[in-house]
């Protein structure tokens, strides 16, 4: 647990910063009002606190305590006998104290400072030479289990680093780039998802075949019960693999159903394209070690169809309808021309609330589709 203490005149930035990174860090952190449930900010911006001063504990399960600035803030933070007898235990217990801006002269005077680099705000870097602080010019300084920042303009790197000592800077860098996503060029948005497929895989490894097969029933079920199914005269399919959700139920019903079913051809120059199939038995072993159609068989036509579905694989989906998938971008450029509703599948304990896209490439589905529901991602003008 991470606490961060708001009195009245904090300094937003200084504080909601840290609470927004953190999370998107997964890392559980409550503010805790100091001066009353409803805290004001120096700019004037009423926040409502997760607890009341009462209800942080100094425990086990206590990781860090951030102070941010602002000198009415600071102030309140002083002025507290609570805040400063739970700073002393949590120097004692070797518990991280984080501290922004002016919040840096509350260590000061409690001797936690004394030998140590450290900074705070230009105007008040006496305080902490006054009590043993050895002075950094950089904007963001740990020193053992203190970290101490210069003011709001080093809130970011003051959060990623606090998420580096929380969790790692593989993490801090993940939320780096996602926040920065729109500034990124493509080749960093690879970087970031190269390390979510990592991570996606190691997820899904960890299902284990009989939750796999219910699951992979159930979302079968779900499939061919949407209206897009009924309306459907040919189903897009992709062969499984690497632990992807099955479409061979799915395939099944489709042709029991009377429908067309299609299966992509990847080639190693990027294009991919859909061929016909009867059933299984015309698909073989492909380019990438996937079946594939094979040769000679009727290639899909989407002018000749009124009502294309075409199920999307990929490692994760977000609620948005962007994917993670190999980082070869076939579905994406398949999709970028393909006028039908398209459906993601996936396992609802992979689905992502966001994920980082480029929007300049990454095509997202209409519809959602795991064990639990249908989502419906966007609207077209016929029915999904």
């Amino acid at each position: 647990m991470v606490y961060l203490f708001l009195a009245d005149g904090f300094e937003e930035i200084e504080a909601l910063t840290q609470v927004d990174y953190l999370r998107r860090a997964g890392i559980e952190i409550n503010t805790v009002g100091v001066t009353g449930e409803y805290v004001t900010g120096a700019r004037r911006i009423t926040v409502k606190a997760d607890i009341a001063l009462g209800k942080a504990v100094i425990d086990g399960n206590t990781e860090m305590l951030i102070l941010p600035g602002g000198l009415g803030g600071v102030e309140g933070l002083k002025n507290s006998p609570a805040v400063m007898e739970m700073l002393k235990s949590a120097y004692d217990k070797g518990i991280y104290i984080a501290a922004i801006c002016a919040a840096p002269t509350i260590l000061a005077p409690l001797g936690f400072l004394r030998g140590r680099d450290c900074t705070c705000y230009p105007d008040m870097m006496e305080t902490l030479t006054q009590f043993g602080g050895e002075l950094s010019e950089k904007p963001v300084v740990r020193d053992g289990r203190i970290i101490t920042a210069k003011a709001a303009g080093a809130s970011e790197q003051f959060s990623f680093e606090l998420i580096s000592i929380l969790k790692d800077k593989e993490q801090a860098e993940k939320v780096r780039l996602g926040i920065c996503a729109r500034y990124m060029t493509s080749q960093e948005i690879r970087d970031i998802k190269n390390v979510l497929r990592k991570e996606l895989m190691a997820k899904r490894n960890e299902i284990g075949e009989t939750e796999r097969r219910a699951m992979d029933l159930a979302i079968a079920d779900n499939v061919t019960a949407s209206v897009s199914f009924s309306y459907a005269d040919v189903v897009l399919l992709y062969a499984s693999c690497k632990g992807e959700a099955d479409t061979w139920e799915i395939l099944r019903r489709t042709l029991e159903a009377g429908k067309k079913a299609a299966f992509p051809k990847a080639y190693r120059d990027g294009k991919m394209d859909f061929f016909l199939i009867d059933g299984k038995e015309q698909l073989e072993k492909g380019n990438f070690g996937v079946p594939e159609p094979a040769d000679g068989l009727e290639k899909f036509d989407q002018s000749l169809f009124s009502h294309p579905l075409c199920l999307v694989p990929a490692l994760s989906f977000d609620r948005d309808g962007f994917r993670i998938g190999y980082g070869k971008g076939y579905y994406d450029r398949f999709l970028a021309k393909f006028s039908g509703i398209s459906a993601g599948l996936e396992y609802e304990c992979l689905v992502n609330e966001s994920l980082i896209r480029d929007k300049r490439h990454d095509k997202k589905v209409d519809l959602l589709v795991t064990e639990k529901k249908v989502y419906v991602i966007g609207q077209k003008e016929k029915e999904i």
